[in-house]
């Protein structure tokens, strides 16, 4: 309920991709009811809604001129000390709004790679925690992408609070997955306790 109030796509994308996961096929009516919800915050105050249906536009622009600014550094990105502000629509935009995109122009492809690389070995473990009836790990991950998809800009420097939407899902996911799994068979005669 708190997140339909703050009138956040991203974070209610979020937390629908959450609740599919923590809640399955059960999540659909809470998820109805959002959209419900949303639907009432809409015909309350249309005006406030329109203009961020209309600055979403914004977005795509910004992804076009980092993808202009990126031209001949693709392989090793323009770097971290750079100003991560961007220009577009004549506006200059704080961040790039997109935390996959900023990897690609910080970073460059060997940057990306490494951040999905981060993503693909903490949702294996988290699908495989999945599998042994622990959904709140992928659940919390798949909030933390999505959350960095559209609104979010350097996860390695410049710490902000909403790092914690994407690291701490990490973490815990790295933390859990060791007990999570069983022991190895004692091997070559050693006996175990």
């Amino acid at each position: 309920a708190l997140v339909l109030l703050t009138q956040s796509r991203t974070a209610l994308a979020g937390v629908s991709a959450s609740l599919l996961v923590l809640l399955g096929w059960r999540a659909l009516g809470g998820i109805l009811v959002a959209g419900l919800g949303s639907l009432a915050l809409v015909a309350g105050n249309p005006e406030d809604w329109w203009y961020r249906v209309e600055t979403f536009s914004f977005r795509p622009g910004i992804w076009q001129q980092l993808l202009t600014d990126l031209q001949g550094n693709w392989l090793f990105g323009r770097g971290y000390l750079l100003s991560p502000k961007v220009e577009a629509y004549g506006y200059t935009f704080d961040h790039a709004h997109n935390s996959y995109l900023a990897s690609l122009r910080d970073g460059g492809i060997i940057g990306l790679i490494l951040l999905i690389s981060i993503l693909t070995v903490a949702a294996s473990r988290a699908w495989t925690m999945y599998r042994g009836g622990e959904r709140i790990y992928l659940a919390l991950l798949l909030y933390g992408m999505a959350c960095i998809s559209m609104d979010f800009d350097r996860l390695f420097v410049h710490p902000k609070e909403l790092w914690v939407f994407f690291w701490l899902p990490i973490a815990l996911i790295m933390a859990s997955y060791h007990h999570s799994q069983q022991p190895l068979p004692a091997r070559g005669g050693l006996v175990t306790p």
